[in-house]
């Protein structure tokens, strides 16, 4: 695998993992950095809070992805 390639796959993966914990806090209503950026494309995460879900946009790299998602049953 060319570094590249193996360098878009792990910032991929974090970007995928920060997108969860920023979810994960939101639905906790822990305090979180609201200016995260996704580390591959530098673009802020979009937090949405929903009745029973919480939505972070932003984990993508081309930004066309679903977004992380983060059910509120069960653990608020």
């Amino acid at each position: 695998m060319e570094f590249e390639t193996a360098y878009r796959l792990q910032t991929l993966d974090r970007a995928r993992c920060e997108a969860w914990r920023l979810g994960l806090a939101a639905a906790l209503e822990r305090k979180f950095d609201t200016q995260r950026l996704n580390p591959l494309t530098s673009q802020p995460y979009v937090i949405v809070r929903e009745k029973n879900i919480v939505s972070v946009w932003g984990a993508a790299i081309d930004g066309s992805e679903e977004p992380v998602t983060v059910p509120l049953v069960g653990i608020c």
